[in-house]
């Protein structure tokens, strides 16, 4: 595979895509305003995105992070959660901080990365979501909050 270029966008954000991992565009477009939103090419090809927020204690949070089905499991998101170090790291915050569904897909993945759940939220996504939220079928109920330090 070719290595994506990640780029800082400002505007024509791919919300298609950030919704594949949050579902509620409210949410999205609060996080993008306050956040930095970076995305991955391939050949001018979005593949993958995410945003960067500054959260406060020298603390930044990955909001979003998503990667085009086509593009999934062929390294794109590590790479992201990468740029996302190197660029929280290169900002001066000493924590990168990360939430999901507890026992999700995507929480083993993010603790494969180096991250560790310091925290769990019962009930989070019956109280934060009007739909229910799915992960590879099941409806999720308690978010994991994850972090490392850098």
């Amino acid at each position: 595979m070719i290595s994506p270029e990640i780029k800082e966008i400002h505007q024509n954000y791919p919300l298609s895509l950030l919704l594949e991992a949050d579902p509620d565009i409210k949410k999205i477009e609060k996080y993008l305003n306050k956040g930095r939103c970076f995305a991955a090419f391939i050949a001018n090809e979005l593949v993958g995105v995410y945003v960067l927020k500054d959260q406060k204690n020298k603390t930044a949070e990955i909001m979003n992070i998503a990667v085009s089905e086509q593009h999934r499991r062929q390294g794109v998101g590590r790479l992201l959660i990468q740029d996302a170090i190197t660029r929280a790291r290169n900002d001066g915050f000493e924590t990168l901080m990360i939430a999901t569904g507890k026992d999700s897909f995507q929480q083993r993945f993010y603790e494969s990365c180096g991250f560790r759940v310091f925290e769990t939220e019962k009930d989070y996504f019956s109280r934060a979501y009007r739909c229910p939220v799915t992960d590879n079928g099941t409806i999720l109920t308690d978010l994991s909050r994850l972090s490392m330090k850098l």
